[in-house]
């Protein structure tokens, strides 16, 4: 993304580390501030009505709400927030974690806005940090996707697996919603769209081109050949896994072994450095 790399060349110096720490930390005293006075959640709700008549604070307070009053649950919360900031920041680095983060919370901000604009009081959406946190989830899934968490410290599932349940929840909730909760869907995962999107449709194209490379080169079948006695026969020793030509179809063809692919991989020189890797899932 070169827009992200000339904004890292130009404004790095003034990103914030560990950024997620002072997230978390946030949400937790939200949290422990919420049980003894359940109010303070309105009080840092975010308002557009409310910002414009002079409550400025909720323009970023509403990033500390918490999503339960169980304690259980807001502790496995935190501690995974917590993992996943500090593993994408060690990814991308801190400013492009920090503008991940700003996307995604200007976003529902703006979307906050338009609701706003458009509605008035007659829509009653609750703009808060769900979508937002669900961008976190999505970003681990995409940067580690076989690495495992595990549910309630005793379950073990990959991240990408976790990615691939809650982004079809996600796209079932955005399908069946009214229009002012589709903005706010769509507001808070701008950016996911944003710095996944493009990688994620150049895969989609190469592994269409790759299906349709192998469709159009697949091999018919042939009668199987009378063996004369005393005929030599000649055995194929290598295959390219992408065109599936042998030594025996064409004896100028080298092969060798993709050292980037998870186990033992041959192609031939055509398509070594074109393939697509294979990972363990």
């Amino acid at each position: 993304m070169k827009w992200l790399d000339r904004l890292e060349k130009k404004y790095h110096k003034y990103a914030i580390p560990n950024l997620i720490q002072y997230v978390v930390g946030g949400m937790a005293l939200v949290f422990i501030f919420s049980l003894i006075n359940p109010s303070i959640l309105d009080f840092l709700s975010f308002s557009p009505k409310l910002v414009m008549e002079g409550q400025i604070w909720r323009v970023f307070t509403f990033i500390f709400l918490p999503r339960t009053t169980s304690l259980l649950w807001i502790i496995f919360s935190l501690l995974f927030f917590l993992f996943a900031g500090r593993t994408i920041e060690q990814y991308w680095g801190a400013f492009r974690f920090n503008v991940y983060y700003l996307v995604g919370t200007l976003g529902t901000i703006v979307a906050g806005i338009i609701i706003e604009a458009i509605y008035g009081g007659m829509v009653a959406i609750p703009l808060t940090n769900y979508y937002l946190n669900m961008t976190m989830l999505f970003a681990l899934a995409a940067i580690i996707p076989n690495f495992e968490v595990r549910i309630y410290f005793i379950l073990p599932v990959k991240m990408k697996y976790i990615g691939y349940i809650f982004g079809g929840l996600l796209l079932w909730e955005f399908l069946t919603s009214p229009l002012p909760l589709k903005i706010v869907i769509l507001a808070g995962v701008l950016n996911f769209i944003l710095f996944f999107g493009p990688s994620l449709i150049n895969k989609s194209k190469q592994t269409y081109r790759k299906q349709q490379y192998r469709q159009a080169n697949k091999p018919t079948p042939k009668a199987k050949p009378k063996v004369k006695q005393g005929q030599v026969i000649q055995v194929a020793f290598h295959c390219c896994e992408v065109c599936n030509r042998t030594e025996v179809d064409d004896p100028s063809l080298e092969f060798r072994y993709c050292s980037k692919c998870e186990g033992r991989h041959e192609y031939c020189t055509e398509h070594i450095l074109s393939h697509t890797h294979v990972t363990e899932d």
